[in-house]
């Protein structure tokens, strides 16, 4: 299959209906419940990086009580926050240690808290499931203090090394990656991600790519990791979105799983393997 852009207001309010279903009615092998403890532990580590000594933290699509916990552990006041059933929310409350992190549901649109309360709102592997992307960054600049950070961590599905990676895959005789199904596609992929860098770029706007998820029988079909995805969450977007709302990059993309792929995001990070963006309010002045 190739992937295909999503670019009608209906077709992307369609799929935000068929998401949310989706993630009401996900079982908890899906996300991050099977992920390494060191990818959770590595999350937490970077909140604790760059947010103040016992701040407040949003753990924005915690998914489940996990993270929450780790990012309290650490020595800061958390909230997990997710699009929750009533049942999901009281199974995860229940299994949390007296005095642990606060979870709380929200509808996908508007998160339910005051303005100005968090020192630092971090997303896990989030941002590509989102349909509305800067509806969402505007209200996690909304409930953040002036002076707190965004956290943003997940992956790029727009760059050339979900090509490669899906030739390698073919070429191995593993199957589809992704939505990869065939060398052509993984071709199409390689030729596409260099041409949405050249469009963001020369766009006025920060401008965020949607894509159509994996569909069967008219529902959301996930069978592999990011089956589910929308959003090609590359790192240029929000670059130009934080710039122009007056936040400061503390860092942007430096960071990778090897050596080789912390010294290619060095050099490109708007081609970056990974999403790994830390930006700060301004203090002063409206973002």
């Amino acid at each position: 299959m190739k992937l295909r852009r999503i670019k009608s207001h209906e077709d992307l309010s369609q799929i935000a209906m068929m998401l949310k279903a989706f993630y009401e009615e996900r079982p908890d092998v899906y996300g991050l419940m099977d992920r390494d403890q060191a990818a959770y532990d590595a999350y937490a580590n970077v909140i604790r990086q760059w947010t103040v000594p016992q701040g407040k933290v949003l753990d924005l699509g915690c998914g489940t009580y996990r993270t929450p916990l780790l990012i309290q552990q650490r020595g800061f006041e958390t909230t997990g926050c997710d699009i929750f059933t009533e049942e999901k929310l009281q199974e995860y409350r229940e299994k949390l240690p007296n005095g642990g992190p606060k979870l709380v549901s929200f509808n996908g649109l508007l998160l339910p808290f005051e303005d100005n309360v968090f020192d630092a709102v971090s997303t896990l592997c989030v941002f590509e499931h989102i349909p509305n992307v800067e509806a969402i960054l505007h209200e996690i600049n909304r409930v953040l203090k002036p002076g707190g950070r965004i956290i943003i961590i997940g992956p790029n599905l727009s760059g050339p090394h979900r090509a490669i990676l899906g030739l390698v895959k073919l070429l191995h005789g593993k199957g589809r990656y992704w939505q990869l199904e065939s060398i052509p596609d993984c071709l199409f992929m390689l030729f596409r991600s260099l041409e949405l860098l050249v469009e963001i770029t020369a766009s006025s706007s920060s401008k965020f790519i949607y894509v159509f998820p994996v569909i069967k029988n008219g529902k959301i079909y996930f069978e592999q990791p990011d089956d589910d995805a929308i959003h090609l969450n590359c790192p240029l977007s929000y670059k130009k979105w934080f710039e122009r709302h007056g936040f400061v990059l503390n860092q942007y993309n430096n960071a990778g799983t090897t050596s080789l792929t912390r010294a290619f995001n060095r050099v490109f990070p708007s081609l970056s393997t990974i999403v790994q963006i830390v930006a700060q309010k301004r203090t002063k002045g409206v973002c």
